[in-house]
């Protein structure tokens, strides 16, 4: 099993639409061959909104077709549209522990 984290800051007026945006991506994601689950959350920090997508998949293989390619760093799917109000974004990739032989 993979999990991905996914954090991005938004800017303040952004984020009426991201947070749309962002439900609308979690409901389809949890919809793919493959996914396990799929979590919003978000803070605010005064001068950005951040928010945090967590998803569990069943394998690499599930996740670059959801991603569409190997690329898991360059672009956070999540958000195609939705670009410049990003002010930052960071996705890290972890095999589960439990899961492995």
């Amino acid at each position: 099993m993979v999990i991905r984290i996914l954090r991005t800051r938004v800017r303040p007026d952004s984020v009426h639409v991201f947070r749309q945006r962002a439900i609308a991506k979690v409901v389809d994601a949890r919809k793919v061959a493959g996914s396990i689950d799929v979590h919003v959350g978000q803070q605010a920090d005064g001068a950005a909104y951040e928010f945090i997508f967590v998803s569990r998949w069943e394998s690499m293989a599930a996740l670059y077709a959801w991603a569409g390619g190997l690329d898991l760093l360059a672009r956070p799917v999540y958000f195609d549209g939705l670009e410049d109000g990003l002010l930052d974004f960071e996705i890290q990739h972890y095999v589960d522990l439990e899961s492995t032989d």
